[in-house]
């Protein structure tokens, strides 16, 4: 929420309902892991009828930006997965 408010969007958590959700403009997911994930669809009903990436876009940059100035390296090419696997398990 503290990165939206630096691009100048408000940002609150509060409980949605399903009505909330289906006349979003846009609408996504975020989590540690998975990062920052657009949702097109509930139950089948499309969603996001705003300009998709219109705010995810922006903000998933500015979160990438964040995590690679701040954060634990990711890896994601499996040989240097198995590469530091080795150098744990002797």
């Amino acid at each position: 929420m503290l990165l939206a408010k630096t691009l100048g969007m408000s940002a609150h958590e509060r409980t949605l309902t399903r009505y909330d959700l289906l006349a979003a403009d846009e609408v996504f997911l975020t989590g540690s892991g998975a990062g920052l994930v657009p949702i097109a669809s509930l139950d089948g009903q499309p969603v996001a009828r705003g300009d998709p990436d219109s705010v995810l876009g922006p903000l998933r940059a500015l979160t990438r930006d964040y995590a690679r100035q701040h954060g634990v390296p990711f890896i994601s090419v499996p040989g240097q997965l198995a590469r530091l696997g080795r150098r744990f398990t002797g």
